[in-house]
Formats: C-alpha cells, sequence, structure tokens
C-alpha cells in the first residue's frame, strides 16, 4: 500500500517550510544550509516533524475538495439535515435519495480519510525511528514529542473508524519496521487500545515536560503551533478526545467507557481551544477564503439552513426578537432579502408551493446586492433576492475562521449527555445545558468577528445582520435558562436526550459534520424530518464510508477478511443494538413555533 510505503520517506522539505513559519529562520540559515549535503540535528528533526504532521489537511485543519465535494446536496452534510439544498420537484434526482446501498445518490465523495489517517500521520513513525537512535540527552529533550505525536493519532485513528469501522491500526504507522501491508483491526479493541495509550500520553506529559532543558522547551514553544508548549492545555485536550469517544463506546461497553469518563472529567477545557491558522484573506482575486471555506463559498446554494436547525433557532415571527429567539440565530444564519430568517424544509411538496408563488433565490455567494435584493419581478413572478436563509457569509463563506481543536460547548454537551446517562459529573444536566448555550454564544460571535464582509456595505442594516451585535450577557443567560427550563418538562430520557443534541447540532452545524452524524447514528436524535419528494416519504441513513478501491488491489488478503461490511449500510461497532431498530425520523414536519419548543 503505497500510504504505507511513504512511511519511509523522508520530508525534510517540508521541515524547511514548517521551521520557517514558526520564527526558526536563523536557526534554518545554520542547520539548513543545503539539505541534500546536510544531516539536520535531532531536535531540529523531531521537533519539525512533529510540527508537520499537525499543519496536514484532514488532521486539524479542514479540507477545502473534501467539503467542495461533500456539498453537493449527496453527502453526509445533507443526509443528516445540518445544510441543503432547497429543495423541491424541479431536482428530480432527488427522486433517489433513499438509495444508500448502491451508492447511486448517497455519496462519499472527497472523503480520503482512511488513506489520510496513514499519510497524515507519517510523522509518528518517523518520530519514534529518529528517538530509537538519540542519547540519553538527546531523547530527554524530545520524548515529549513522540508522545503529542502518539495523541494526534490516535485522534485520527478513533475518528477513522467512526467512518469505517475495521481499519488497519496495530500494524499500520510501522513502515520503518516493514509492516507495509498490515491487517485490520477489531474496532472495539482499537478503541480500547488508544483510549488507554491517551491515559499514558495523559500521565507522563508532565514528567517529560520537567525532563526537557530551558533551550529544548523554548523549542517546543516554537515548534507546537496547537498550544505553544503549553502541556496543561495538551492535557485538557487529551481528556476532551477520551470523553468524546468514551461517549461513543458506551452504548457497547458502559463498564470501559464509564471508566475512562470518570477520570476525564477530573481535568477538561474551561476555553475555547482553536487556532488562527495563517489564510489566504478572502477578497475579489480569492473569493470566499483560501482553504476549506472556499468549498462552501463555491457551493452556496447547498448552504441553506434546515429547519431541523432553523426552527429551533427561531421562534414567534421570521423576525429575529431578542428576547424570545435564540441569541445564535443572526451570527449563524443568513437573513433572507426580507431581512428576516426562514429555513429550508426537507418536505418539498410543500416547499414547491412557495417556490411557485415567487420565493425562490440568488443561489451564490458573491454578490450581497443580489442576495438582498426584495424586488418583486413582475414578469417573471418571482422575488429577486433570497428568500430562504443560508448559513451567514460573514461567520463561514468569507472569513478567516481559526480551526477548532476543541470548543467549550461540546465539552459541556457531552457532559449533560454523561450526566443524564451515568449520573457522574456532579452537575445537573440542565446546568450543563446553560453553559452550552452561554458557551457556544460566545464561540459564535468570536468567530464572526474575524470577518470583515461586506463592513463597508451601503444597507447599514444588512451590515448590522452579517456582523451582529453580541447580545447582552443577560439575554443570553435568560435564553440559556430557557432551554434549561425546557429539558426539564421532559419526561422521557429519550425527550431530554433530543433536547442535549438539539443543542449540539446547533453549536456544532457544518463546523464537524462527521462528529454529528457519529452522534445520530449512535443516539437516533435528534429526529430529522423526513424527505417528501412527488409524494414519496423517504428516511434513509448511510451507515459508514466505503474502503477506497486501492485496499482491493493494493493490501488484497486483508481487505478479503472485512469486505463484507464495505458498504454503507453496515453498522460502525458502536450503534447499540436497540438503536438499529429505532429511526431516525420525526413522523411530521419540523414545525416552527410561536414560543420556544423542542
Amino acid at each position: 500500500m503505497k500510504q504505507y510505503i511513504k512511511l519511509l520517506l523522508s520530508s525534510i522539505l517540508i521541515l524547511v517550510l514548517v521551521c520557517a513559519n514558526t520564527g526558526c529562520t536563523d536557526q534554518l540559515e545554520e542547520e539548513f544550509v543545503n539539505p541534500n549535503e546536510y544531516e539536520p540535528k535531532l531536535k531540529s528533526k523531531i521537533s519539525g516533524l512533529f510540527t508537520s504532521q499537525c499543519t496536514e489537511w484532514k488532521v486539524f485543519i479542514k479540507d477545502y475538495g473534501e467539503w467542495y465535494w461533500q456539498m453537493s446536496g449527496m453527502g453526509v452534510i445533507s443526509y443528516i439535515q445540518v445544510s441543503g439544498r432547497y429543495i423541491t420537484p424541479r431536482y428530480s434526482f432527488f427522486d433517489g435519495y433513499n438509495d444508500v446501498s448502491s451508492g447511486n445518490y448517497f455519496s462519499d465523495s472527497g472523503v480520503s480519510w482512511f488513506e489520510d489517517l496513514y499519510i497524515r500521520n507519517r510523522s509518528w513513525d518517523k518520530i519514534r525511528f529518529f528517538l530509537g537512535k538519540a542519547s540519553d540527552e538527546e531523547r530527554a529533550n524530545n520524548q515529549i514529542y513522540f508522545t503529542l505525536s502518539s495523541i494526534v493519532k490516535n485522534m485520527c485513528a478513533l475518528r477513522c473508524v467512526d467512518l469505517y469501522n475495521s481499519i488497519p491500526y496495530t500494524e499500520a504507522f510501522k513502515g520503518s519496521e516493514g509492516f507495509f501491508f498490515p491487517k485490520y483491526d477489531d474496532p472495539k479493541s482499537i478503541y480500547t487500545t488508544v483510549l488507554d495509550d491517551l491515559e499514558k500520553c495523559y500521565a507522563r506529559l508532565d514528567e517529560e515536560y520537567k525532563g526537557m532543558s530551558e533551550v529544548a522547551k523554548q523549542l517546543l514553544q516554537k515548534q507546537d503551533l496547537i498550544f505553544g508548549g503549553d502541556v496543561a492545555k495538551w492535557k485538557k485536550y487529551t481528556n476532551a478526545v477520551r470523553l468524546r469517544y468514551a461517549m461513543n463506546l458506551s452504548g457497547v461497553d458502559q463498564e470501559i467507557a464509564v471508566e475512562v469518563m470518570k477520570e476525564a472529567i477530573k481535568d477538561l477545557p474551561d476555553e475555547d481551544f482553536y487556532w488562527d491558522v495563517p489564510h489566504v484573506k478572502p477578497g475579489d482575486e480569492l473569493p470566499g477564503g483560501g482553504t476549506w471555506h472556499r468549498g462552501l463559498y463555491e457551493r452556496t446554494y447547498v448552504t441553506f439552513v434546515p429547519n431541523l436547525i432553523a426552527n429551533r433557532l427561531n421562534f414567534g415571527t421570521p423576525k429575529y426578537e431578542p428576547e424570545l429567539d435564540d441569541p445564535r440565530l443572526p451570527v449563524l444564519m443568513m437573513p433572507t432579502c426580507f431581512k428576516d430568517y426562514r429555513g429550508v424544509s426537507m418536505n418539498a411538496d410543500k416547499q414547491d408551493i412557495e417556490y411557485k408563488d415567487g420565493h425562490k433565490y440568488y443561489p451564490y455567494g458573491d454578490d450581497l446586492a443580489s442576495t438582498m435584493d426584495d424586488t418583486w419581478n413582475e414578469d417573471k413572478k418571482v422575488y429577486k433576492g433570497n428568500t430562504k436563509s443560508m448559513w451567514n457569509f460573514a461567520t463561514f463563506m468569507h472569513n478567516n475562521l481559526p480551526v477548532d481543536i476543541f470548543t467549550q460547548a461540546e465539552v459541556d454537551l457531552l457532559l449533560a449527555e454523561a450526566e443524564l446517562k451515568f449520573n457522574i459529573t456532579g452537575t445537573s444536566v440542565a446546568d450543563h445545558l446553560k453553559n452550552a448555550v452561554v458557551h457556544s454564544t460566545d464561540y459564535w460571535y468570536a468567530m464572526n468577528a474575524f470577518s470583515d464582509y461586506e463592513k463597508d456595505f451601503s444597507d447599514k442594516e444588512v451590515i448590522a445582520l452579517l456582523h451582529p451585535t453580541k447580545p447582552a450577557a443577560g439575554v443570553v443567560q435568560s435564553y440559556a435558562n430557557v432551554v434549561a427550563d425546557a429539558y426539564n418538562a421532559k419526561s422521557s430520557d429519550s425527550d431530554r436526550l433530543e433536547m442535549i443534541m438539539q443543542q449540539k447540532f446547533i453549536h456544532i452545524n457544518i463546523l464537524r459534520p462527521y462528529q454529528l452524524w457519529t452522534d445520530l447514528k449512535r443516539t437516533c436524535h435528534p429526529k430529522l424530518e423526513p424527505l417528501t419528494f412527488a409524494g414519496k416519504v423517504m428516511t434513509p441513513m448511510p451507515q459508514r464510508f466505503k474502503y477506497p478501491s486501492s485496499e482491493f488491489t493494493a493490501n488484497t488478503d486483508n481487505y478479503m477478511k472485512v469486505n463484507k461490511e464495505d458498504n454503507y449500510t453496515s453498522y460502525i461497532f458502536w450503534v447499540p443494538e436497540e438503536k438499529k431498530t429505532e429511526g431516525y425520523y420525526r413522523t411530521d414536519d419540523i414545525p416552527f413555533s410561536a414560543t420556544p419548543t423542542f
């Protein structure tokens, strides 16, 4: 397999570029005069390899191509109703929406996380190899990079299990030992092995840091682009990862999962962890930003906000009413040409009535004036602008959003679920939910502030809608109390879990849809709206991605042992048996309510 063979290849050129971007210029002039003739010092090799791993696409930084292809209306993002088209019967291909077996409709185009797991984390094996050659002093100064690299690699491995189920693990990442055709491991054993390894990584970080020289610590600050050498933050991040994946495991092995969670919750992030990666600034020559945002920009017509989310943000009237609506509404959703907020329904037949009455759209993100034009075209019998809400252009499409490492609101929501199911946090679920609303509001207004999009637009009211002022703390807290009260009024655990997952979909939204796909499959919440198209009610749910075709040709013997599950409908191991017969869909449309309902 090519991805495993690449484990042996050198990445000195990448290392040079990485160090140049991290303030190592003087050091490079001294140590990398001619990489073809000079062997860089071990400390530079190992630290640079870790930096290279963290800057790889699809490790932390999102990928433009993947977003472009998944934002087609046929990918996970649309199937879980995080974002989608304004569907009416004019899109005849939606008649095949139910097909999640042959792949004639559901698409995993652009997703290559299987290969990327091994290619993007090849630094781990190189660091391990170089440490094996190191002196005692060199090992003391560089061992921490192996631990940090292991944390990153392990997170990526569990994320990959969530998408494919069985993957090579124990024999993977070991090109230096001659493992080029690794076996596929049992997915549950990967989970338990990784969770155990993450615990060990957490436990040894302090000691490894103490054993470093002051010069080595200074280098760590430069080379660690994520947390700047702050070991305490790496420990908190490690525990957040343990909490997230132990929750996934809890449906099939509660004993192990709860034991992990009880330890992880002792030291969790108390702030948003994000990384302001240098971007290409959005502008006329490169609209929509230079990283993953460009995928959203170029697929704007698939960025309409489904009612699953829209009708859990907006109540009363379509206008934003601060004392009634979710304070995140204006910072997440794009206003329509009427300067209000309207989601799209998955009931294409009902929606077609509005469409035929002239409620159409300007489907692009390149001309705000056209988007916001509420003029009625008498000849064509349509409004010229957009009559349905997309995701906020300033927050998402035309922004330099930092890379989210782990947000505080997700921690709150994981704790809410842990408390509901296992009563282990010492805080009520309602209080965790209140914290999540407050922290999520803080996060999304902070993200919107990174954007300068159209701040000089002629219509000042539109500017205020795109860049809303964050509501006063009392307003945010008041709404958080509404959510908590609604939760306390629920009489069943199913309804309570529904509320937690609704809040998770609102907070994470299009930031990490694959995480939401995982949560949806393992909990069957929040309940989706069936796609009603030409009288046909469709309720499909793809369960996994297929392995790349290269596995059959390059790792044939091992692939044939798992090929029976190589389809879109086999369950990931952590789906509880009782969830396999529970539906993912409501029996009615997602209602728009005069008062907050969840």
